[in-house]
């Protein structure tokens, strides 16, 4: 992310600044669905912390660093069918 502080591009004074995003580890989180009996994988993905909210656990190997902008609002997880391409790898 770039932000502009002053003048214009063509400027010799123009100054640009890069600011680091906040970032944070995510992972595809397994949930108990009490209905079916089964194990299902989440559409969401989450921090360790944001799966243990879900009632869920955190698939091994599966760790993609994401900005935490891309978090929902106030929570530790992706929204639904949140697509981690595009991104450097993964954490684990």
């Amino acid at each position: 992310m770039l932000i502009h502080l002053r003048g214009s591009v063509d400027d010799e004074g123009h100054e640009q600044m890069e600011i680091e995003m906040a970032r944070t580890t995510v992972h595809k989180v397994k949930l108990y669905n009490v209905a079916t009996d089964e194990v299902v994988i989440s559409r969401r993905m989450a921090t360790n912390e944001g799966a243990i909210k879900m009632g869920g656990w955190t698939v091994e190997g599966t760790g993609v660093v994401v900005d935490l902008t891309d978090l929902e609002p106030g929570e530790e997880w992706t929204a639904r069918d949140f697509d981690p391409a595009g991104y450097e790898g993964t954490q684990d």
